[in-house]
C-alpha cells in the first residue's frame, strides 16, 4: 500500500511485475488518463486479476460510502459516473478487498466474450440485478434482460428509488457500476444503466444508454432500454418531448428486431401516452401477437 491506496498484490515489494502503480490506477478511475496510456492500462486490467479486483472493489467501496453518507445526511447520493460532480477516488482497505475479491472477480471478468446482441430473454451481465429486483416493478416501461412481471409501484421522484431499494438491489447495482468502470463496453454500460434506472437516477441511465446505443447501434436491446428510460423520464417530467424520443427509440429497436417484446411493449406505452389511441390499440395487438399468455400479455389486454 502506498500513499493510502491499495496496491495489487500487497505493498510495493509484493506487486506483480508490470502492474500499474497506484497513482496510475487512481488517475485512470478519475478520468485523468487518456489516449495510448489509457488503452495500455485498460488492457492490463483486463488481463490482471489483482488489478481488476482492486479497481472493481474500489468502486463498490466508494458507492457504499456514498450511500451511507447519503443515509446520514438525508440527501441523494451523487452518481459517480454522470460527470456532474467529480470526487477524489476513495480506496478501500486491503481487508475489504480480500474479503470480497473472490466474488467481485467472478462478476467483472466475463463481458468480452461475445454475448449475443439480441439475447434479451436472459442477459448474463444483469442476471444478479434481475434476481435482486424480483417482482418489484418501479415503473411501467420494460427493460430487457428477463425482469419479472410485478404490480406497479407508486411513482417516486428522481433518485428516490435508491433510498427505498433493498440492500441486494443496491449491491447488484454497485457491482454493475464496477464492471462499467472496468470494461466500458456497451454491454457493461447498458447493464449499469438498467440499475441506474431502477434506482431512479434517470439522467445517468439515459446518458449511459444513449452512449451504448451509439456505440452498438445494431443492438435492439439498448434502443428498447433507452425507450424505457425516456418513458420513465416523461412520466416524471410530464414531457411530450421525451415521449417522442421514447417512441423513436422503440422504433429503432423494432427496425432491428421486429419481434422484441420489450420494445413492442414500450412502443405501445409511448403511443398511448401521446394520445394516439388508434395507433396504440394496434401496437398492443402487435405485442399480443408475440406474447399471448404471460402476465405482461394480460396487462397489454387491459390497455
Amino acid at each position: 500500500m502506498s500513499n493510502g491506496r491499495v496496491v495489487p498484490g500487497g505493498d510495493d515489494g509484493g506487486r506483480r511485475s508490470g502492474c500499474p502503480d497506484p497513482e496510475t490506477l487512481a488517475a485512470l478511475m478519475d478520468g485523468r488518463v487518456s489516449g495510448r496510456q489509457r488503452r495500455r492500462v485498460e488492457s492490463h486490467i483486463e488481463a490482471c486479476e489483482d488489478c481488476r479486483a482492486v479497481v472493481a472493489e474500489s468502486v463498490i467501496a466508494e458507492r457504499e460510502l456514498e450511500l451511507r453518507a447519503a443515509d446520514r445526511s438525508g440527501t441523494e447520493a451523487v452518481d459517480s459516473m454522470s460527470g456532474t460532480v467529480r470526487r477524489p477516488w476513495l480506496w478501500p482497505t486491503l481487508g475489504v478487498l480480500t474479503a470480497a475479491a473472490v466474488l467481485i472477480v467472478a462478476i467483472v471478468v466475463p463481458w468480452r466474450r461475445g454475448l449475443p446482441s439480441g439475447n434479451t430473454e436472459a442477459r448474463p451481465e444483469r442476471a444478479e440485478l434481475v434476481a435482486a429486483v424480483g417482482p418489484h416493478r418501479p415503473f411501467e416501461a420494460r427493460l430487457t434482460g428477463g425482469f419479472a412481471f410485478g404490480p406497479l409501484q407508486p411513482v417516486l421522484r428522481s433518485g428516490e428509488g435508491e433510498a427505498s431499494a433493498p440492500a441486494e438491489v443496491r449491491l447488484a447495482a454497485a457491482k454493475l457500476e464496477a464492471a462499467a468502470r472496468t470494461h466500458r463496453s456497451s454491454e457493461a454500460q447498458a447493464a449499469f444503466a438498467a440499475s441506474e434506472l431502477i434506482l431512479g437516477h434517470l439522467d445517468s441511465a439515459i446518458g449511459l444508454l444513449e452512449d451504448a446505443a451509439a456505440r452498438a447501434a445494431t443492438n435492439p436491446a439498448w434502443w428498447s432500454d433507452l425507450a424505457a428510460a425516456r418513458l420513465v423520464r416523461a412520466r416524471h417530467d410530464d414531457s411530450p418531448t421525451n415521449l417522442d424520443r421514447a417512441l423513436d427509440a422503440a422504433d429503432r429497436a423494432l427496425a432491428l428486431r421486429p419481434s422484441l417484446p420489450e420494445a413492442l411493449f414500450n412502443r405501445a406505452l409511448a403511443l398511448e401516452a401521446l394520445g394516439r389511441s388508434s395507433d396504440a390499440r394496434a401496437a398492443w395487438k402487435a405485442y399480443l401477437a408475440v406474447d399471448a399468455h404471460s402476465p405482461w400479455a394480460a396487462e397489454a389486454r387491459r390497455h
